[in-house]
């Protein structure tokens, strides 16, 4: 029976609907053994050969034999990687105040992965959906931001994106071996906005004794490059790396009092891009005197 023009437009429009169900028992519908044809309509449709071959029970490898019988060219892997739009080289050199802030952020609040395919996970606490949502125009994204009931999460796929990343140390399993971008790779007034990332993302600002407390824990490399950067805008201060504590991994390193207060003006005065609520902290701590400027 031909299909109606209702019907073929279905079919353009989601690869779900190449589902013929059959009458029958269960949850869900069964469908009948598809044709080439129906496999490759609904792959040149858009729909990747997993979900196709979700659909009817088959492994990718035989939808995209069925596809390529029927004569339909297979995406390579960076067209199948593409399904949204992302600005692939937004981290090819680090020239202005977001981009070392995003890489800053990421070192300390992101996942990179290389397989299967090369990917930048960002999940961040539900009360900071509006950070996640500027990283994504940031980014240029058009990945959707999703929410569960204890994390936001942010999901790129981009082989030049994350292979630019791991360039300037944001690269999988991090935690231990993160290591910051060399002294020439940023231009020196963009270390600020660099470190104001770190300290957004695995960085604590706080009072102590009704004095400023600006604090971060990471890998060693990464706690050794904050300190050599505070120690130039603040000078003097005798604050050591250490390790976190028994039984815990990684380093951590605090200053306090006025050298604090002069760090954190640095951090955030007249920043364009952090997380709102660091910034509104790092207000609190500085009573009624301006922020830079």
């Amino acid at each position: 029976m031909p299909r109606s023009p209702r019907d073929a437009s279905n079919i353009a429009a989601t690869p779900a609907s190449v589902a013929v169900p059959l009458e029958g028992r269960g949850a869900g519908p069964r469908l009948r053994s598809p044709s080439d044809l129906t496999l490759a309509d609904a792959y040149a449709a858009g729909a990747s050969s997993v979900r196709i071959g979700a659909l009817y029970s088959l492994t990718p490898k035989r939808v995209l034999d069925a596809v390529r019988r029927a004569g339909v060219p297979v995406r390579s892997f960076r067209e199948a990687s593409r399904r949204y739009a992302v600005v692939h080289d937004r981290f090819r050199s680090i020239a202005d105040e977001p981009t070392a802030y995003l890489i800053g952020f990421f070192i300390a609040d992101a996942c990179v992965r290389l397989r299967p395919a090369p990917t930048l996970a960002i999940a961040l606490a539900p009360r900071d959906h509006e950070h996640l949502s500027t990283i994504r125009e940031l980014l240029g994204a058009e990945h959707p931001v999703l929410t569960a009931p204890n994390a936001v999460r942010l999901t790129v796929t981009s082989l030049e994106l994350v292979t630019d990343l791991c360039r300037w140390g944001v690269i999988p399993r991090k935690s231990l071996r993160a290591a910051p971008p060399a002294a020439g790779d940023l231009a020196p007034h963009l270390w600020r906005h660099y470190w104001r990332g770190v300290i957004d993302g695995d960085g604590c600002l706080s009072q102590t004794r009704g004095l400023p407390v600006v604090h971060l824990v990471g890998s060693l490399a990464v706690v050794r490059a904050f300190r050599a950067w505070c120690r130039r805008v603040a000078p003097g201060s005798c604050a050591r790396v250490h390790p976190v504590g028994p039984g815990r991994r990684g380093f951590q390193f605090a200053m306090t009092g006025q050298r604090a207060r002069l760090v954190i003006e640095a951090l955030y005065g007249d920043a364009t891009v952090a997380l709102p609520r660091k910034a509104a902290r790092a207000r609190q701590l500085l009573g009624d005197r301006p922020l830079m400027g």
